[in-house]
């Protein structure tokens, strides 16, 4: 049975809110002052008074964690999401949606910068997502919304990646820009799943060549770990210790995928506090 859909925000209510408070940041070469390094890019902030730049901060950041949907369950066997927003607000989104035959589908896309307008195109570009159909394969869905994100005025640079969890637990899916997702087996060893070959696809607004994927349940836990950071940025929890980190949980310490990510997250979260400008997300699905 299909899980119900979370409360949707739409482009023209994105649009809206954004325009109502004017461009609050763009990204652009390097300046003196007001310049702040992300992923994506140096990200420059026009000046705002605080209350008003406090405001719209906080709109965006209620409006994702409005429209976050529930972990709908897995058919071929356990799911666990968690996600944990930045002190300083990220534009890092996600979607989860059971179809009928018990299969997943996943969406979780970064947009370039962070801040008010990294965070309203993550909100188009979920929206855009959740319009669409759920028969198609991951590469021709990501295909289809990309054509439709470039043509908005809030898109900008997106990492991405986007699966199919099958009933027969199969994991199909396409990614741009992110680190590869990891198969952990039985006696907790992990590899990076396989890529495939980049896929043909015009889109101004992928930071990154569309690669393939696919891999089994059968093989061992899938397991999924961001930080929002760009893959050069220095890190207090560099991802492969965070996926180290869900491997022991699972295999050693015997957790099941949701405490094992909610775990690994909420301890990327204590080394950061403050001083993180982006958002943590992790996601385990391992066979029954």
């Amino acid at each position: 049975m299909a899980s119900k859909s979370p409360p949707s925000i739409s482009v023209a209510e994105v649009s809206t809110t954004v325009l109502s408070f004017g461009s609050l940041s763009r990204i652009g070469p390097q300046t003196s002052s007001g310049a702040t390094q992300s992923r994506g890019g140096t990200r420059l902030c026009s000046p705002l008074p605080p209350s008003l730049s406090q405001s719209t901060s906080d709109s965006a950041r209620a409006a994702i964690r409005s429209s976050t949907p529930e972990t709908p369950p897995y058919g071929a066997g356990e799911l666990g999401v968690a996600f944990a927003q930045a002190d300083r607000l990220g534009g890092t989104v996600y979607d989860l949606a059971a179809r009928d035959d018990g299969s997943i589908d996943l969406l979780l896309a970064v947009p370039a910068g962070t801040g008010v307008d990294a965070a309203f195109a993550s909100i188009v570009l979920r929206d855009l997502y959740r319009r669409q159909g759920r028969a198609a394969e991951p590469a021709a869905r990501v295909s289809a919304l990309l054509v439709d994100y470039d043509a908005s005025p809030l898109s900008r640079e997106v990492e991405l990646l986007c699966a199919h969890f099958g009933a027969d637990g199969t994991v199909r899916g396409v990614i741009a820009g992110l680190r590869a997702p990891v198969v952990i087996d039985a006696a907790g060893a992990w590899r990076d799943v396989a890529l495939g070959a980049p896929l043909s696809l015009s889109a101004r607004r992928l930071a990154a060549p569309l690669l393939p994927f696919e891999c089994s349940l059968a093989d061992g836990a899938f397991a999924l770990f961001d930080d929002g950071l760009a893959p050069g940025a220095e890190r207090r929890l560099p991802l492969a210790a965070a996926l180290e980190r869900i491997a022991d949980r699972l295999v050693r310490r015997r957790q099941d995928p949701q405490s094992a990510a909610e775990d690994v997250v909420a301890e990327a979260v204590k080394r950061y506090k403050k001083r993180h400008s982006d958002d943590f997300f992790a996601l385990i699905a391992r066979s029954l």
